[in-house]
């Protein structure tokens, strides 16, 4: 797996920057912020969470799904947010309540292991290799989003879950913070160098 810089994606170092980054993007505190994080918008499945969102938006205004990336979305509505690129990705994490990535296929995405480092829940495909360090419902959540099935209302009740449980967003958060810490990058270098004596021989 991929490590992850835990200091830098540390939730008590950028809790400062939420009220800011907040502001920025023109959403209330109250508000509920859905992160989706892709330059490739297709292959990440934005067209899944504008369905989903088109949905839950007219049961819950205060949802909004601000998406970062290179290529802005083709659609306007009134719960989407272009954030446009950062090189301070933390204090996005900071802004928002939840990472969405329904990605129809990835190897392992940073981007979720950062944001559960930031102690944020995220909500991973099945399709994706971050999936392998996800318990459904206990440090995170992983939805399918191809095959038999109504994929669309099994996410849009995850994100009505998430939006209206802000205690057991911070529990799940909790957790998602304990395992990204198992993956910090001293480890990492330990087991690659491991890996490279068995290799060597030596």
């Amino acid at each position: 797996y991929n490590a992850v810089d835990t200091a830098r994606f540390d939730p008590a170092a950028i809790r400062q920057h939420r009220p800011a980054v907040r502001r920025g993007w023109g959403v209330g505190e109250r508000d509920t912020v859905f992160l989706f994080v892709a330059h490739n918008l297709r292959l990440k499945n934005l067209a899944l969470l504008r369905a989903v969102f088109g949905r839950v938006y007219r049961e819950l205004p205060a949802v909004k799904l601000v998406v970062v990336g290179k290529r802005a979305p083709g659609f306007c509505a009134p719960y989407l947010v272009y954030a446009g690129t950062t090189e301070t990705m933390e204090r996005f994490y900071a802004g928002a309540d939840a990472l969405l990535h329904p990605s129809f296929y990835d190897s392992f995405a940073n981007v979720v292991l950062e944001a559960m480092s930031c102690a944020r829940p995220v909500a991973v495909s099945d399709c994706s290799g971050a999936s392998e360090l996800i318990e459904h419902g206990v440090n995170g959540y992983v939805l399918p989003v191809a095959g038999a099935g109504d994929h669309v209302a099994a996410w849009a009740g995850l994100v009505r879950q998430i939006a209206g449980a802000p205690d057991r967003r911070q529990d799940v958060g909790a957790k998602a913070r304990d395992t990204a810490a198992a993956h910090a990058f001293p480890r990492y270098v330990t087991e690659f160098e491991s890996w490279l004596e068995k290799v060597s021989g030596h």
